[in-house]
């Protein structure tokens, strides 16, 4: 019984997760109802897991069925969830045909196990179990088990784990260009979703790695058993922690683009150089980039047309996105600012602001990337 509580632990800690989700101030939005899901598939797997030492269902095939069940659902609402963190324009049918694979593998094991005799039932667990051999005459149905629930079940698991890892990298990217190309600054938005994928990246090891090795587990002392538990406990607490602050998603990119006044007309009233010239004058006349909270919105709204013929007539002529154009001129006031003042006089906070910038933050991974220095770095070397 005390085996069966160390291994309840995560289970625990994975429902804990769910509820400092559903406790967090506001209404969630489409992220945190997902990840609220996601920790629920979890809970669910690792309660399954851990009843493999539980005597009342030792050698029980449901409560391998109800593991391998499980688990087999927690890439896909994964899936979902990078969607809703990362897709401005929401959930849509194609995206649910992850779960397709998922849903027939479920039918298909639990057939087969209702077509299993009861000694074949606890004749695999033996071998699931503890590993145990031995000559017996099994069925059709026992040795479909035995292939969907062992080298079948770990090879789809592991290629829905790298495959939706791979997906969760080119999936953040794409969505930080998208940023790029709306704002002039990342700095609130990506909400530690660095931090979050490497925590999710982790415990995705780690739970592949407690599912597939179940056999082995009940010959580990129970010390080690235990720590182990409780780094697994840590990841989930991490991660849960992460997935409940999430403020900044998808959802917040959309009602500003959906903000936007679209004009009429499907091309503009004027060429992509006549427009470029106006947006030069944009930023030299008029001084557009002083304003932190400007975005390619707002600088469409100011030129009387729309982001999309902006933000191709700044790829095009200016080298860059967005934020890199309005970034230029906000760094090069930054430079001309400090030259003007003796070194011991320049404050740094407020040459930000003067340019533009809402933090100092801000400021110095912008001044960084086109100096590659801190404004602090820069001025020693002058």
């Amino acid at each position: 019984m005390g085996l069966l509580a160390i291994y309840l632990l995560p289970a625990a800690a994975a429902f804990l997760g769910f509820i400092l989700i559903q406790m967090k101030d506001g209404k969630l939005n489409a992220a945190q109802k997902m990840a609220s899901i996601l920790n629920l598939v979890v809970a669910a797997s690792l309660f399954f897991y851990a009843q493999y030492y539980n005597t009342n269902f030792l050698y029980s095939i449901w409560v391998d069925l109800g593991l391998k069940i499980t688990v087999s659902f927690a890439a896909p609402v994964f899936f979902l969830f990078l969607k809703t963190l990362t897709d401005y324009r929401g959930l849509r049918a194609r995206h649910f045909i992850p779960f397709i694979p998922s849903i027939i593998y479920a039918i298909l094991l639990t057939a087969v196990v209702l077509c299993m005799t009861e000694p074949e039932q606890i004749y695999y667990m033996g071998h699931v179990i503890q590993g145990e051999s031995g000559e017996m005459e099994t069925s059709l149905p026992f040795k479909i088990m035995e292939f969907l629930g062992h080298r079948f079940f770990k090879a789809v698991i592991l290629l829905q784990i790298v495959s939706v890892l791979v997906y969760a990298i080119f999936e953040i990217r794409k969505y930080y260009a998208l940023l790029d190309d709306v704002y002039t600054t990342r700095e609130g938005k990506e909400t530690n979703k660095t931090l979050l994928f490497v925590g999710l990246c982790l415990a995705a090891i780690i739970y592949a790695l407690a599912i597939f090795t179940v056999p082995h587990y009940s010959f580990i002392p129970t010390w080690r058993i235990l720590l182990y538990m409780i780094i697994v406990c840590l990841f989930i607490g991490i991660v849960s922690y992460l997935l409940s602050g999430i403020q900044y998603t998808a959802e917040n990119l959309k009602s500003l683009l959906d903000s936007e006044t679209v004009h009429n007309g499907s091309e503009p009233d004027e060429d992509e150089g006549s427009l470029a010239a106006r947006l030069t004058n944009a930023m030299t006349e008029h001084e557009l980039w002083k304003n932190p909270e400007l975005t390619i919105i707002s600088l469409s709204e100011f030129l009387g047309t729309n982001r999309t013929y902006v933000s191709k007539a700044i790829k095009s002529n200016f080298n860059g996105n967005f934020s890199d154009f309005v970034n230029r001129y906000r760094i090069e006031h930054a430079v001309k600012l400090m030259k003007s003042q003796r070194k011991e006089d320049v404050v740094l906070k407020s040459i930000a602001v003067d340019s533009g910038y809402g933090s100092l933050s801000s400021f110095t991974r912008n001044f960084k990337i086109l100096y590659h220095a801190t404004p602090s770095q820069w001025l020693e070397n002058q």
